[in-house]
């Protein structure tokens, strides 16, 4: 039988992406060198994330050490971070969205309400002349149902009760399905900075995996690069517009970040700083040297999320922003070279 910490990691592994197994994560008294000093661990997420790559499925079990469990996923958060590859990110998201997804279909009611909450979905269980739905507030249904191409999930296939779209269980775990990929995909964009040895570990599983990765998608990378400001989000305009005046550290990372990213070279980012009107070349150097990798711990640090650059005070969302639920700076320059083109 499993004992009360064991089950509370049992519904981490199940659902590594829940408020409380993140509030588990941050709780554990033990630091990310001292797992790794354990080399188990790294090489069991890598051949997990192998075989997630190669067969695109994972079994929807808990193994008797789900602790292990718990602490492989986020190892493998943090080699897919390092491989920075779209269609390896998609395939894990897609893989571990199923997997929890299976999970649901057994958890009684009142447990896949309070996990669906968890993932900002306002959904209230409901009964409606002896019948048991999950009620969904109009538009948030509206705003997941959109990702399913299947025309079953059109609204008037649905009963609505005074502003929910009422589901039953089978279709309220699928549509819970896409909330989980997108919070997913926010833990992916969470992580800003990945240890050396992981990268190490991620180039080699790279080279394995290369025949699994379809070629069609291997182009896409590019379509998150180009030197058009037009195509850049607001955020990134309203920086650059303002560099003149004087940009605060978070600005200053974003910035750097994000036109290293664009193919800029460290010397182009630099020259592009001269105008501050504090602008000294040799500080200015150190600290983009550092963003990039090339100083301290050669660590290269990748473009803030969308909800950290809201919680650095200059998100400046525009209509595409919120027509595209764009969660990522990359994807909105991905969105709108399309939407232009």
């Amino acid at each position: 039988m499993f004992g009360a910490l064991d089950k509370t990691f049992i519904w981490a592994v199940k659902y590594p992406f829940d408020k409380k197994s993140i509030e588990l994560l941050s709780s554990l008294e033990i630091s990310l060198e001292e797992i790794l000093s354990d080399e188990s661990f790294l090489e069991e997420a890598r051949k997990k994330l192998k075989y997630i790559l190669k067969e695109g499925k994972l079994i929807p079990t808990v193994s008797q050490n789900p602790y292990r469990d718990f602490v492989i996923f986020y190892i493998q958060v943090l080699l897919v971070r390092a491989l920075g590859h779209t269609y390896i990110e998609r395939r894990f998201i897609e893989v571990y969205s199923k997997f929890s997804s299976s999970f649901l279909s057994r958890e009684d009611e009142g447990n896949v309400e309070e996990l669906a909450k968890n993932l900002g979905l306002s959904a209230e269980l409901l009964n409606i002349d002896g019948n048991l739905y999950f009620g969904v507030p109009f538009y948030e249904f509206f705003k997941l149902s959109k990702k399913l191409s299947d025309k079953y999930w059109k609204l008037y296939y649905f009963p609505l009760h005074k502003g929910y779209v009422l589901l039953n269980r089978k279709n309220f775990v699928r549509l819970l399905q896409e909330a989980i990929k997108v919070r997913l995909f926010e833990i992916l964009l969470s992580v800003e900075n990945v240890p050396e040895e992981i990268s190490e570990v991620a180039q080699k599983l790279l080279k394995e995996v290369e025949e699994f990765i379809p070629k069609t998608r291997r182009r896409q990378e590019g379509d998150f690069i180009t030197r058009d400001v037009e195509n850049y989000p607001p955020c990134i305009k309203y920086l650059l517009a303002n560099i003149g005046k004087g940009l605060g550290h978070s600005a200053r990372f974003t910035l750097v970040a994000f036109l290293n990213t664009m193919g800029y070279s460290k010397d182009e980012i630099i020259q592009m700083f001269n105008v501050t009107p504090d602008f000294n070349e040799r500080m200015t150097r150190y600290q983009v040297e550092h963003i990039l990798g090339l100083r301290g711990g050669k660590t290269r640090y990748s473009v803030p999320s969308c909800r950290k650059i809201v919680s650095y005070g200059f998100c400046k969302a525009d209509d595409i922003c919120k027509k595209y639920t764009i969660l990522h700076p990359l994807k909105y320059v991905y969105v709108k070279k399309r939407y232009r083109e």
